[in-house]
């Protein structure tokens, strides 16, 4: 059994159905819409065409709980994020997220614009694609140490951390750029651990931080 209507359904209170709803207008419903069917629950979207397949806004697909938060499931194809008008916003796939693209090559891709003839590194985690790709990396000029890239690689028998690091001191410290190493674990790209400096002259330095000759 089931109820069928061809117009628009306004509801402040329950509608009940112990078959199948079909609507031919629209709901609007100032009450939750309870779709209680146990595991096959489902809201099926029917297009201008006629077609059902994959249609479908099930309850296992969108978890919410006040303690565990929401979960989106689907375990056959991807999630897609549209927003304004832009299709595909956002894109997730199994383990992978992308942004710009619906075919993420890494655990995170950020695509601006597709590049033909480019192959991913191997081992790459994190990819920005774009015709003129940039990274800004942005401090506060309070302080000593501004912006930093830091490259680590750690020794898991003993923890023993091996980090090169490339930053700009700020204007406190004349905003040298600096690159160094240490085995640091706290402040890893403190200035001063420079081993090369470079000053706003141009001037390089080699175990000092300010340098006063093109090569010191």
């Amino acid at each position: 059994s089931g109820v069928n209507i061809d117009g628009h359904i306004t509801a402040s209170g329950n509608i009940s159905a112990s078959g199948d709803l079909h609507v031919g207008g629209g709901i609007t419903s100032s009450k939750d819409i309870v779709l209680d069917n146990f595991a096959d629950a489902a809201i099926r979207f029917i297009d201008g065409s006629g077609a059902t397949t994959n249609n479908f806004f099930k309850n296992d697909e969108w978890k919410q709980s006040a303690t565990a938060g929401t979960t989106i499931n689907n375990t056959a194809g991807t999630i897609n994020f549209d927003s304004k008008g832009n299709a595909d916003v956002m894109v997730i796939s199994g383990s992978k997220v992308g942004i710009g693209t619906t075919s993420p090559l890494t655990q995170l891709h950020i695509q601006g614009s597709s590049l033909s003839n480019f192959d991913q590194d191997n081992f790459a985690d994190f990819i920005i694609e774009a015709g003129d790709a940039r990274q800004q990396i942005v401090s506060n000029d309070g302080g000593n140490n501004g912006s930093a890239l830091i490259l680590t690689n750690v020794d898991t028998s003993d923890g023993t951390h091996r980090n090169w690091s490339i930053g700009t001191a700020t204007s406190a410290q004349n905003n040298i750029l600096h690159i160094g190493f240490n085995t640091s674990t706290s402040d890893v790209s403190t200035y001063t651990d420079a081993d090369v400096v470079i000053d706003t002259s141009g001037n390089v330095g080699i175990g000092t931080l300010s340098p006063t000759k093109a090569l010191q």
